[in-house]
């Protein structure tokens, strides 16, 4: 009995044993089976629903910040600097002073061109009035008498030229006896006898001699000038005529002497400059009035005098602007808002025109300048929005600053062997955290964007034929019939290269796409919202490979 029981329990060890065995080969088996196989086991290929997201196609590009405005300021003078008034990193005010430059030599300057002006303004004038006196006119009412000249003719400064004669009026002067001076009176009515005439005309004592004297008969005398009217022209030059008068006290005095009629006013008219007869206006014996033409010499040297004048004021006064101007420039005022940088310079340094003082720019609008490929350029457009991050602000990593598309530029850029094309995009943002000159930037350009788009993922869109497809699961597999169930499953591949076996349960079905992403692609027809699309086995050998591309 005892052998019987030990003979029993090593049959049963042997039995076990042998379970044991059969167990882990079926386990080999099993994790050895190839990936096919095990997937044709399953019941549902891979998939993914089509579903409706906010799709975006997007561009990333990198650069270096800066600002979208930087304006170098220039000195626009030679000079040494007074004092400069601001330091690197200051923020100033368009207009604020920067710094002064020693304006001396150039106040100097203006000073001297002022005197000159005013000497050449005052020569000419001075040949302005000398124009004045090319014109001759007439002083008084009377005839022209003794005329010298003709038109054409050269006269000199002071040479006389002709006489204007006033005879509307004649004078005389005669002798009255002593005892009567100081009874007759100036203005007091007289009889005037033209003994050339024997007529008697009417006058009036003009004026009368300050001294008592004794004539060459010896009577005591004294001279009285009379004046008589010639309205009518009878009375001549050289007529004889005495002088009768009635005093105060009724007595009558007579002159004691005749006395020669003489016109009562007469101009001797002599040039006032040196020059050339131009016009003659009057004839002797014509009668002018007071301000009548009389002649007119050439102005042409003068007036040429006058034209070289005025092209220097012009030329002094042109001078003067451009120095006054000049002057502003000895102050150095920042061109816009923004910081101080690139500052090199102390008080006492010399400065000349071209070079630069320091350079100002603006901090809060910043940008990018990005270089683009040939084959992406066309994918951009002004205005387009943009998702800035930098390396050095971590808060943009999760909250990305927005820009835009600033400018494209119209020319190439090629690299030195010249093979590559390349474009500057410049891309504007705002500085909303403490970002400085020189970071780091990525900047992810959104080409197209479309808000609620039915999307699948890439890898379900397959090409046939020049056509795009996919395969749709159902939503309700359907039974398979008892025939291929009982059929050995075998993995085949269809004219494409497509396990058929593997999408056997799924519809193939035409569609339409649109925008297109590194992971998904557009729907605009074929699917619904929600529906199933198969997606290809996954095969590590072409993971990350797509059907569609």
């Amino acid at each position: 009995m005892q052998n019987t029981a030990k003979g029993l329990k090593n049959w049963q060890k042997a039995v076990i044993i042998v379970l044991l065995i059969l167990v882990g080969f079926i386990l080999t088996l099993v994790l050895t089976m190839p990936s096919g196989s095990k997937k044709n086991a399953s019941s549902k290929p891979r998939t993914a629903k089509v579903q409706k997201i906010s799709l975006k196609q997007t561009l990333l590009v990198s650069g270096i910040v800066q600002s979208s405005n930087t304006r170098n300021v220039i000195s626009k003078v030679n000079g040494a600097i007074e004092k400069i008034f601001v330091k690197n990193g200051q923020y100033v005010k368009k207009g604020d002073l920067i710094a002064k430059i020693d304006d001396s030599q150039a106040v100097f300057k203006i000073e001297a061109l002022k005197r000159q002006l005013l000497d050449l303004e005052l020569q000419r004038e001075n040949f302005q009035r000398q124009l004045q006196n090319f014109t001759l006119k007439s002083p008084q009412d009377g005839f022209v008498q003794n005329l010298t000249t003709s038109e054409g003719m050269f006269v000199s400064q002071e040479m006389q030229v002709m006489t204007i004669v006033d005879d509307s009026k004649m004078k005389l002067s005669v002798q009255l006896p002593a005892w009567c001076y100081g009874k007759v009176k100036r203005g007091q009515k007289a009889e005037v006898v033209v003994s050339d005439l024997m007529d008697r005309v009417d006058g009036v004592v003009e004026g009368l001699g300050s001294r008592i004297y004794k004539n060459q008969d010896g009577v005591m005398v004294f001279d009285a000038k009379v004046v008589v009217s010639n309205k009518n022209g009878s009375l001549t030059e050289g007529m004889r005529a005495s002088v009768s008068l009635k005093l105060s006290n009724g007595e009558k005095v007579t002159s004691l002497s005749e006395g020669i009629l003489e016109v009562f006013s007469k101009k001797i008219i002599v040039s006032p400059v040196s020059g050339r007869v131009e016009k003659v206006f009057v004839e002797n014996g014509q009668k002018v009035k007071t301000g009548s033409l009389l002649l007119k010499f050439s102005t042409d040297e003068v007036e040429m005098q006058i034209k070289q004048l005025d092209l220097k004021i012009e030329d002094i006064k042109s001078q003067i602007k451009a120095a006054e101007d000049d002057l502003k420039n000895y102050e150095v005022l920042a061109p816009i808002d923004g910081k101080i940088a690139d500052l090199n310079l102390q008080d006492g340094d010399v400065v000349t025109v071209g070079q630069m003082i320091c350079s100002v720019y603006d901090p809060k609008h910043l940008v990018i300048s990005a270089q683009v490929e040939e084959l992406d350029i066309l994918k951009i457009k002004p205005g387009q929005k943009v998702n800035i991050k930098l390396d050095a602000v971590g808060s943009t990593r999760n909250r990305p600053l927005e820009g835009y598309v600033a400018e494209i530029s119209e020319k190439a850029q090629s690299d030195s062997n010249g093979s590559v094309s390349k474009f500057v995009v410049k891309i504007e943002f705002e500085n909303n955290s403490n970002i400085k000159i020189g970071m780091h930037a990525e900047a992810e350009i959104i080409l197209k964007s479309k808000e609620n788009a039915l999307v699948v993922p890439v890898e379900a869109v397959h090409k046939d034929d020049g056509k795009y497809y996919v395969y749709v699961y159902p939503q309700q597999k359907a039974k398979t019939s008892e025939k291929n169930k009982e059929q050995k499953t075998s993995q085949k591949t269809d004219e494409y290269g497509l396990d058929s076996s593997y999408y056997k349960d799924a519809e193939k079905r035409a569609v339409k796409l649109g925008m297109t992403t590194d992971k998904y692609v557009e729907i605009l027809e074929g699917l619904i919202e929600g529906e199933e699309v198969v997606l290809p086995k996954f095969d590590t050998e072409k993971q990350g490979q797509s059907l569609f591309y």
